[in-house]
């Protein structure tokens, strides 16, 4: 499956689908595994989990060093109100960057199959 999408509005529609997953996971629902590959993607994170009692995000990065041998997860507690904020600066602008972004907003993460293409 090809999906076709302009560069720039890339950084937008992730924003828009963001916002609605995390407004989704105020209610009582659980985080997208959409949403979640996103964070681990522009993170390196290990884990990422919704606390819906605390109202925040919770995203676990190895900090360790490549010769230390025991991970040193560190957790950063982002509030809701604060997670758009946060993740703007994180996007990335390389074309296997943009190609991974491509395959979240087509709905399909799971597959190398699919391709997208950039206009």
């Amino acid at each position: 499956m090809v999906s076709y999408i302009k560069t720039g509005e890339v950084k937008s529609s992730l924003q828009a689908l963001v916002k609605q997953q995390i407004g989704d996971c105020s209610q009582g629902k659980e985080l997208s595994q959409d949403v979640v590959e996103l964070i681990k993607h522009n993170f390196l994170a290990k884990f990422v989990h919704y606390d819906n009692y605390k109202k925040v995000l919770e995203v676990g990065v190895n900090m360790s060093s490549p010769d230390s041998i025991y991970p040193n997860i560190t957790v950063h507690i982002i509030p809701e109100k604060e997670v758009l904020n946060w993740l703007e600066d994180s996007y990335k602008s390389r074309k296997c960057d943009l190609e991974f972004y491509g395959r979240i907003l087509s709905g399909s993460t799971s597959s190398k199959d699919s391709d997208v293409v950039f206009m």
